[in-house]
């Protein structure tokens, strides 16, 4: 550990940066800052022990730190896992002389520690100090109150949005997406909020299945508008995970609606182009372990998929369809995973990938078709953007990889002008409809206005990304401009679809 005083006339920004000190006028900031110390804290690091003596009002600036309690039966309780820009122990800084918890930094961390005299006096004079920092306790009070009287109502899958949502704080928006991390250990958290860690892992899975978040590694993507939808009366209706009540299933064939159907089968589109991207990315060794996970859940998701097609009960049209898309898929599959990626292969893999795009497209039209309805083709062009975005980038990586060259070039521009069109579309579609009744279920989700905004403007980054190659840097960079942009695309797509099925529903 290092620690040394903090000047605030050397640091003018420093707590000025800290949320709660925003705003507070110079000279208190200064009297704060002489009563400072900024301590550079390593991993593993004991700030304080249960039984030390309350000294200090500690703000973590950067990195991750649990507070913690030893139980009567020897077991560790997390307290409070504290996220940067926020004051800890807040509770016995005020109401103890001894601390009955311990913190534990759990990365290297800097921390701003206030001699807490010198704090309370401050707090005491400042009038809007100590409104904010009533305001904070209260509404960690609320946050415990809630907690423990909702905790065995409350779904896992509820209890870790909660907690996503809360990393969150004020960033959530009404469309886009809200990216948090996760600092601590997946085993730190589920202590947290009262769960296993194998149920935390299977929940996050539950979570990203439902369209709420997008999880990569210890990222989050929290997908705004999948959050919260206007219900009948206008008013937001957050997005909950409630218990099913312990019926008995009469059905054996599972039921599913027609826009749902439609984002299956549009699904299989997308998946068919998500497949060729991670074998390229494999051939030109382009995050290799990365796209060989990616190749391996896309392969498992479309299979998954066919099943779940195959359980339906569906019309003769539409299950002919299926049966084509199923007879293009082994050729496809065995090139993706039994055969080195390579150059050489490339071409077959492309014309392969062609194949079965053409057929899970005929399967999502027949199911549009058999749907009938405004609502569900919505479902359907919305689902034609997503599987652009993917496209586009496979697209993309085979043309700067120079594998049929001309005939990609041109697909590109067709695919381009076909995701502008169907994005004009869905925008003057929903404008239209609110202008003419004001009742209709698109007109009293904002959200979904939102998310299409949202959407246009990531398709701008994605397509400077891949018509704007950075200077003086290699193609491969280059590449991974374009990934990383893509995945967003695909992120804020794939929003979108799930709005146009809920609204369709």
């Amino acid at each position: 550990m290092s620690a040394f005083d903090l000047s605030i006339i050397e640091h003018p920004l420093l707590l000025a940066g800290i949320d709660l000190f925003a705003g507070v006028g110079a000279e208190t900031l200064t009297q704060l800052g002489k009563a400072s110390r900024l301590l550079e804290l390593p991993a593993h690091h004991l700030l304080f022990r249960a039984g030390d003596s309350v000294r200090d009002a500690h703000f973590l600036m950067s990195g991750s730190i649990k507070r913690a309690t030893i139980l009567e039966n020897g077991a560790e309780k997390v307290v409070e896992l504290v996220q940067p820009q926020h004051i800890f122990a807040i509770g016995e800084l005020f109401s103890a002389k001894t601390y009955t918890s311990f913190a534990e930094t759990l990365s290297a961390c800097v921390v701003v520690s206030i001699a807490a005299d010198v704090f309370h006096k401050v707090v005491r004079r400042n009038v809007e100090l100590s409104a904010r920092l009533l305001g904070m306790m209260a509404k960690r009070q609320c946050a415990i109150e809630f907690e423990v009287v909702n905790h065995h109502a409350h779904t896992g899958a509820q209890r870790v949005l909660d907690y996503l949502m809360d990393i969150a704080g004020d960033r959530l928006g009404t469309a886009g997406e809200t990216t948090v991390r996760l600092e601590p250990s997946k085993k730190l958290i589920a202590s947290r909020i009262g769960m296993a860690p194998e149920s935390f892992s299977r929940t996050l899975r539950l979570l990203a299945d439902s369209g709420a978040i997008v999880v990569d590694g210890r990222t989050v993507h929290i997908q705004n508008a999948a959050l919260s939808m206007h219900g009948s009366n206008n008013a937001p209706t957050p997005l909950r995970f409630t218990r099913k009540p312990k019926t008995p299933h009469h059905d054996p064939i599972p039921a599913i609606s027609p826009a749902a159907l439609i984002n299956l089968c549009g699904r299989q589109r997308m998946l068919s182009q998500l497949m060729a991207t991670a074998w390229a990315m494999l051939g030109r060794k382009l995050t290799p372990s990365a796209a060989k996970l990616s190749l391996r859940q896309s392969v498992d998701k479309f299979e998954r998929n066919l099943v779940r097609l195959d359980s339906l009960r569906l019309d003769e049209r539409t299950g002919a369809k299926l049966a084509r898309l199923h007879d293009a898929w082994p050729d496809y599959r065995q090139i993706l995973l039994d055969l080195p990626p390579t150059r050489l292969r490339a071409a077959e893999v492309f014309k392969l990938s062609e194949s079965v795009l053409d057929a899970a497209n005929e399967l999502t039209r027949a199911a549009d078709l058999r749907a009938g309805t405004a609502a569900g083709h919505r479902v359907n062009i919305a689902g034609r953007n997503r599987m652009l975005s993917a496209r586009l980038t496979k697209l993309f990586l085979f043309h700067d990889w120079r594998v049929c060259a001309p005939q990609v070039a041109d697909y590109m521009e067709q695919s381009r002008r076909e995701f502008t069109q169907n994005l004009t579309e869905l925008s003057t579609e929903l404008n239209a409809e609110t202008r003419t009744d004001p009742n209709t279920a698109s007109a009293r989700n904002p959200e979904a206005a939102a998310q299409l905004r949202a959407v246009a403007e990531q398709w701008q980054q994605f397509t400077a990304a891949i018509d704007t190659p950075p200077a003086n840097t290699v193609n491969t960079t280059h590449a991974r401009v374009v990934l990383t942009a893509s995945e967003a695309l695909l992120r804020h797509v794939d929003t979108t679809v799930k709005i146009y099925e809920r609204l369709a529903e």
